[in-house]
């Protein structure tokens, strides 16, 4: 068992704004984080059981904003300002199991739960859906918009993997190995309005193969059912719009390694 504690900092900086005196600058950001946490093995060492609970505490988080003031268009570049603070408690859970020589699982999931406090976000009212923020019609008609209790972007609420292994002897010289892992994520919101998401996603991979002290030869499959997923995301202010990356769809391939 432990218990830890740290303190980390992210440097503040300057931006390159049209009206300096309004954004030419934003604060360092801070985070402190306390985790408790277990790590254990039972029965012989067949049974692994990790966990961890924390809980994180952020000050002055650092994100991006569009500029603001005399003179601002809607195609000025975004700057950096300090949005306030954030808090999140979490769980993880590790539980593996080795049933036999040949066959093992492995089962790992996680809660948690980020969310800003204290906390406001400057967007254009082009950014605003009517309902969210109403500051006006005015592209540059910037107001700060109370974002308390939103879900940080970027983050699943929760997470959770199943790993399936299976070894096993093929006469004196080679191993027949196979493996397949099941995971999911929870949506992740796009912007600190939480306008937009990625929605969920289920991936499942798998691979078989045989080995021995020189050669590994595997048949593998990636996203075997072929989901189609957003991978990431990022948001155009001015232009009130997401650009999405789609996740790598269904791949097949044949690997051939030689150790000399």
């Amino acid at each position: 068992a432990y218990l830890s504690a740290a303190k980390g900092e992210k440097a503040g900086g300057f931006n390159t704004a049209r009206n300096p005196d309004l954004q030419g600058s934003f604060n360092p950001e801070t985070n402190t984080t306390i985790e408790l946490g277990l790590k254990s093995e039972w029965f012989d060492r067949r049974l692994r059981l990790n966990g961890a609970i924390y809980t994180i505490d952020w000050k002055d988080i650092q994100g991006a904003a569009p500029q603001r003031g005399p003179g601002v268009v809607p195609t000025d570049a975004n700057v950096t300002e300090n949005r306030g603070g954030a808090e999140s408690t979490g769980i993880e859970i590790e539980l593996g199991y080795v049933f036999n020589e040949n066959f093992s699982a492995t089962l790992a999931a996680a809660y948690n739960d980020p969310k800003y406090k204290d906390a406001t976000f400057l967007a254009s009212s082009v950014f605003c859906d009517g309902v969210r923020c109403t500051n006006g019609s005015i592209v540059n008609d910037v107001g700060n918009n109370n974002i308390n209790g939103n879900t940080l972007e970027r983050q699943s609420k929760q997470s959770a993997s199943l790993l399936l292994t299976y070894e096993d002897q093929i006469g004196s010289d080679f191993n027949l190995y196979a493996n397949a892992d099941f995971n999911y994520q929870s949506k992740q919101f796009l912007e600190a309005l939480n306008l937009g998401n990625t929605g969920d996603r289920f991936l499942t991979n798998a691979k078989i193969g045989i080995a021995n002290d020189h050669w590994d030869v595997s048949l593998w499959a990636k996203n075997l059912f072929d989901e189609k997923y957003i991978s990431n995301s990022f948001v155009i202010f001015f232009a009130n719009s997401y650009v999405a990356g789609l996740g790598e769809g269904q791949q097949y391939g044949l690997t051939v390694k030689y150790r000399l």
